[in-house]
């Protein structure tokens, strides 16, 4: 890295020297000084100087908007004691239309109608813009159309856009503090072989920004960003359809907007190296919809989100790369097999352990040393014995088949065991708890997910996407806000699970576009939940043999947007929702929101009382524009194919104790103990215990 810096170090000493002889062999012979001093005019002195002059301005305040259209030198005293503002603040306040002009040591303000700047070069080559200060102007300094230009050790702040390039080339942009702008360095419409090294660009919504032209024609390319500093801003390095680019020995920490460094928009070809990336509110790297870039030896630790990302794009390259402490270290997502096609080998480091990264492998095992674990258009691959954390995905699957994960701890991640597009795989004896989602499967279809525990995630404990004929048996999906949810998922089998506790829903069926229809639940305990089964427009589903018991609001519920042809019977629903003192009855055991009738004849409703069952259930009775729901016949005991009802706690003086500590904060949450159903345990629940365990109220 030192050789590198001492490199462009040597690059950058050739570049100034190489400008400053240029200048001084064209035309030195004849080359005169004029001298401007405080209340006399700049503009004078250019008209009257012949190419090849030189202009010392004394120290003062000018208040003018300057032309130089000829090849000439102007140098102010010192950019601390020369003040140019500008007279028309529709002006900039140089403007630069001739080649080999060198300007220093000013400071140029006030040009603040929009695109109006501090200097602006024209269709100018050659020139040499440094020891400037820029503030409150348009744009501090603009190169248009203009190419071999050295822009270095200016101050360029509080502008709109600091340091901005359009349709410019082969310039140098060194040393320069472009900071407290809107745009700290910007190259927009094909601003191409560039160097842009040893900035400061922090402080500004856009550190350093590459963009497109909006007709996606004219990018910005082959440039070099070297050993900048990008941080506090909004976005560090931003690069939008922009190619064939180095990045390289670059600090991007600490922005607070989403990104350090972000690739967007087909900027492929990249190269980016020894960056550090440290401390963002969000994504350390981020790489959207882009192909064949490779990442080399960089580092990202203690952003908010993701170390890297890589979405939707394809055939990228990491090697020796460091992530640790972040939110999510590393993540991959795509919609197609092309965008999981990566070349990412062992050197890459999780939390100093190594991403085990696999495509088109067959027959293998993967180590248990894994920090992540990533399995792409394979075949019998086994992921067993080993815990994953703190990553977009604990063990991903993505066209992969016939595949076993066994015994897999995965917390702390987005989405603990994620299957793409994988069939006939086996994800058993897993735990997959306190990720966001546990386990999740998207276009997937004959897996079996059995035997595993996906306990307080914060999203969905087993989640279904488009999703068929998969197998969900003997799972605990409970203290996640779903349990399990099946979304637009058809033909699946649901059985023998325990969904219970959820802060939401037990089990979920929803549906969009495609269907949810043909899936069997049956055998499943789905208690203690806000609602214990919810059915959102799907159709033909079967709910028979289910525990429902003890939910805080509704047992069943059916959503708006029609629910058909459901068979919902053989269930023991039992005493869910708010106990309603004045009918003794719960209210509600089922919960018909949607205009279509209902059919849930032969279930247990935990009385054979007439009125309370009739009471219990919501629907046309309580609003006319609700379908009814028939439930009679019904069974006059417990369904013996489901499991059995939970007999109602006895609570004890204890219990009244433990749910004070509840309320005060001194223990966690325990959802029983909110016996007045408001979705929190307060010192009423406290209150109300007490009074059951001394017999004077039935809860």
């Amino acid at each position: 890295m030192k050789s590198e810096k001492r490199k462009f170090g040597m690059i950058l000493k050739f570049a100034v020297l190489f400008t400053t002889l240029a200048f001084i062999s064209v035309g030195c012979a004849s080359a005169a000084t004029h001298y401007v001093s405080s209340g006399e005019s700049i503009q004078t002195a250019v008209d009257n100087a012949n190419a090849g002059d030189s202009i010392y301005v004394y120290n003062g305040s000018y208040t003018e908007n300057v032309d130089v259209n000829k090849r000439l030198t102007l140098i102010g005293e010192g950019a601390d004691v020369v003040i140019v503002t500008a007279k028309s603040t529709n002006d900039a306040v140089f403007h630069v239309t001739a080649n080999w002009v060198n300007i220093s040591g000013f400071t140029m303000t006030g040009a603040t109608v929009y695109e109006k700047d501090g200097i602006a070069l024209s269709n100018s080559n050659h020139c040499n813009i440094s020891a400037n200060n820029l503030s409150n102007n348009s744009y501090g300094i603009q190169v248009f159309s203009s190419n071999n230009n050295m822009i270095a050790n200016n101050n360029v702040a509080n502008n709109m856009r600091g340091i901005f390039l359009m349709w410019s080339g082969n310039n140098t942009i060194a040393n320069n503090n472009a900071s407290n702008n809107f745009y700290g360095i910007q190259l927009y419409c094909s601003s191409n072989n560039n160097t842009i090294i040893n900035n400061t660009a922090n402080s500004n919504s856009y550190g350093i920004y590459m963009r497109m032209h909006t007709n996606s024609l004219y990018s910005s390319n082959n440039n070099m960003i070297a050993n900048n500093n990008a941080s506090n801003n909004y976005r560090g390095i931003w690069l939008e359809d922009s190619s064939n680019n180095t990045l390289q020995n670059n600090i991007v920490n600490s922005n607070y907007g989403g990104y350090g460094i972000y690739m967007d928009s087909s900027s492929d070809n990249n190269i980016l190296s020894n960056t550090t990336a440290n401390s963002n509110n969000d994504y350390g790297i981020y790489l959207y919809s882009s192909s064949n870039n490779t990442l080399t030896n960089n580092t990202m630790n203690l952003n908010s989100d993701y170390g890297i990302y890589l979405c939707s794009s394809s055939n990228n390259t990491l090697k020796n790369n460091t992530m640790s402490k972040n939110e999510y270290d590393f993540a991959i997502f795509g919609g197609d097999l092309s965008h999981y096609i990566q070349n990412i080998d062992t050197s890459n480091l999780v939390n100093e352990k190594p991403i085990y990264y696999w495509v088109d492998r067959q027959n293998k095992q993967v180590p248990s040393d894994a920090g992540f674990v990533g399995i792409v258009n394979s075949t019998n691959i086994t992921v067993r014995d080993m815990t994953l954390a703190s990553n977009g995905e604990g063990v991903l699957l993505a066209y992969t088949s016939n595949s076993m994960v066994e015994n897999v701890t995965t917390t702390n991640t987005a989405w603990g065991i994620d299957l793409y597009s994988s069939s006939n795989n086996t994800i058993a004896n897993n735990n997959a708890s306190n990720n966001y989602i546990g386990i999740c499967l998207f276009y997937s279809s004959n897996n079996t997910l059995q035997n595993n525990t996906a306990d307080s995630n914060n999203d969905h404990g087993i989640y279904l996407h488009s999703s068929s004929n998969n197998t969900i048996a003997n799972n605990n999906a409970s203290k996640n806000t779903i349990g399990i949810f099946l979304f637009s998922s058809s033909n699946n089998t649901i059985v023998d699970n325990t969904a219970n506790s959820n802060y939401g829903y037990g089990i979920k069926l929803s549906s969009y576009l495609s269907p949810s229809s043909n899936n069997m639940l049956t055998n499943n305990d789905c208690s203690n939940n806000y609602c214990g089964i919810h059915l959102h427009n799907v159709d033909n589903n079967s709910i028979t043999c289910n525990l429902v018991q003890n939910n805080t609001q509704k047992g069943i519920c059916l959503y708006y947007g029609g629910s058909t042809n459901n068979n919902i019977s053989y269930n023991n629903i039992i005493e869910n929702g708010n106990y309603n003192s004045t009918t003794d009855s719960y209210e509600w055991q089922v919960y018909n929101d949607q205009s279509d009738d209902v059919d849930a004849t032969n279930n247990w409703w935990g009385t054979n009382d007439e009125t309370c069952i009739n009471a219990s259930i919501y629907d046309w009775d309580d609003d006319p524009s609700k379908g009814d729901v028939v439930y009679l016949p019904r069974l006059n005991s417990p369904a013996s194919c489901a499991p059995t009802p939970v007999e109602p706690c006895a609570f004890t003086t204890a219990d009244a104790v433990i749910a004070l500590e509840i309320a005060v904060g001194s223990r966690p949450f325990e959802l029983y103990m909110d016996v007045n159903h408001d979705g929190k345990v307060t010192s009423l629940d406290a209150l109300m215990i007490l009074q059951a365990a001394a017999g004077a109220i039935s809860l």
